[in-house]
């Protein structure tokens, strides 16, 4: 009777390491998988700003596009209305407009600029602020509006 106690337990425990082994082999891969996932969404993570316009998300955005075209950007993107991304080469800026009844919608602005040699990424990120405002800033100036809100 006590081999088959023995047997028994050796049984049990055979039993429960492949599990935990394998669980512990699966833990472990799928935390190696997703660090890639990780570090390229922070990695081109853009620094944005938002704006509620009391103007039609048609009108803000056609106001964009005729800012870029009159200072000679190159328009790399444009969708239907509601996306515009321009491009000096160094900066590059999108605009997103968004409905948010009949006259008035969201704006996001979000920038990414080149950083200069030792630049550090902090100094980077608050000349990316700095231009999303500006950029908010000068769409207001051409339609002679003031937002409703900035948010950063």
């Amino acid at each position: 009777m006590k081999k088959t106690a023995k047997t028994g337990r050796a049984g049990m425990r055979k039993f429960w390491t492949t599990p935990a082994v394998l669980l512990v082999a699966g833990v472990l891969a799928s935390c190696i998988a997703a660090i890639p996932l990780i570090l390229t969404s922070t990695s081109h993570k853009k620094t944005q700003s938002q704006a509620e316009m009391p103007l039609p998300a048609e009108k803000v955005h056609t106001a964009a596009v005729d800012m870029a075209r009159e200072k000679n950007l190159k328009i790399s993107k444009e969708e239907e209305n509601n996306y515009l991304e321009v491009t000096d080469g160094v900066q590059t800026v999108a605009y997103v407009t968004e409905p948010d009844g009949p006259e008035k919608c969201k704006l996001t602005v979000s920038a990414e600029i080149s950083p200069a040699k030792d630049e550090k990424r902090e100094q980077t990120t608050q000349r990316e602020k700095d231009l999303t405002l500006q950029k908010i800033d000068d769409l207001c100036e051409r339609l002679n509006v003031k937002p409703v809100s900035i948010k950063q």
